[in-house]
């Protein structure tokens, strides 16, 4: 049973729920991950209600197994980061994104080139260009760099650019990208992306699942500040171009939200939803969040594992489900309602330790340490 609270926003219908997360779907869920303890989350996410999709409400598990499949061809495929990360195989590193930009398919005559700039256990830089000859265009420009986190030595991964040629935009040429590239990611066990969202990027990887980056906003009063302040300038920009007053009510209900825990704030991906319509070609959402910036975060999950998916065992699908379940009516008693919840409070005898412990004696991630 998922558990989903919805009103209406003039002529629109909205549903906050629970998901679980898929392979660059629109959700991630709450996992208790992150450094010295502290508490990551995947919150509700504010979504269009569909009448067609009624019954799968985004909840579904089929591409799970595609997923699975895509991780294997990227290990079988490609050479381990960690092995380039650490001998600076430059020719090996270059050979091996051109093979992956090989594996999409792009527009006719589209000439794929990479340059790559490695500091052997230090820096993997690469770049990324579609070029056009016929056009005489760049369709498309990207630039990673794989890095190492001294205190732990896990590396992850640096989103530094991400550029798509006006008169190619809408055909998801970044998106299909960003997947080959996080399927590489995963099979090398990299599972964290960073980035600093700017610009129509603001946007885009706030629709791509990008959460606000723990080390981007700190946990410290500085790094909390920031980031209330970020969120308040983006809700302000929505709110500049809502259409609907309901729409305003609940900007409010956000605001009232800053001054309470990390856990309760909402995610860039529900700010970027406001008042979407399915077919829609702008928003409020996405026209407040245009030209913001903020620092994001994407914590890349591995899908089942890969001897046996989600999607051949209805059983494990099911366990999955009631397990999200259970952690959907935690945080909704826990956040949304527990007296004080509209100011941002989660209210007499509620505290997030009660909602970690509450989590753990769930078990609702058992392998939450095993992140590499």
């Amino acid at each position: 049973m998922r558990t989903q609270r919805t009103w209406t926003a003039g002529p629109l219908r909205y549903t906050l729920t629970r998901p679980p997360a898929r392979k660059n779907a629109e959700f991630e869920h709450l996992h208790p991950r992150g450094r010295g303890g502290r508490f990551t989350r995947k919150p509700w996410v504010l979504h269009h209600h569909d009448p067609s999709a009624a019954g799968s409400g985004g909840n579904d598990f089929a591409d799970w197994g595609d997923r699975a499949a895509a991780i294997r061809r990227a290990r079988d495929r490609y050479p381990d980061l960690h092995d380039l990360f650490r001998t600076g195989d430059a020719v090996g590193t270059r050979a091996a994104v051109l093979e992956l930009l090989d594996s999409i398919t792009w527009p006719d005559g589209a000439i794929p080139t990479a340059h790559v700039d490695p500091d052997p256990g230090q820096s993997l830089y690469f770049g990324i260009e579609i070029n056009l000859p016929s056009s005489n265009a760049v369709l498309l420009h990207a630039r990673r760099e794989v890095l190492q986190r001294p205190a732990t030595g896990r590396l992850h991964v640096m989103n530094e650019a991400l550029v798509v040629d006006d008169a190619h935009r809408g055909g998801k040429w970044a998106a299909h990208l960003n997947a080959a590239l996080e399927d590489w990611y995963i099979a090398s066990g990299i599972n964290r992306v960073f980035l600093t969202a700017a610009d129509i990027g603001a946007y885009a990887w706030a629709s791509a699942g990008y959460d606000w980056d723990p080390d981007g906003y700190t946990d410290d009063e500085r790094g909390n500040t920031r980031l209330r302040g970020d969120i308040e300038a983006i809700l302000d920009s929505i709110a500049e171009h809502a259409r609907y007053p309901e729409t305003l009510d609940l900007i409010a209900r956000y605001r009232g939200l800053l001054d309470g825990p990390r856990i309760a704030l909402p995610t860039p991906y529900e700010l970027s939803r406001i008042e979407y319509q399915p077919g829609a070609t702008m928003w409020a959402g996405k026209a407040g969040m245009i030209g913001m910036t903020w620092y994001g975060e994407k914590y890349l999950e591995p899908p089942a594992p890969e001897t046996k998916t989600m999607a051949d065992d209805p059983a494990a699908t099911a366990e999955r489900r009631a397990r999200l379940a259970r952690l959907a009516e935690l945080h909704r008693r826990w956040v949304l309602d527990t007296p004080g919840a509209d100011d941002g409070q989660p209210g007499p005898g509620t505290t997030e330790d009660a909602l970690h412990a509450a989590v753990d004696e769930a078990g609702l991630f058992p392998d939450a340490d095993n992140d590499r």
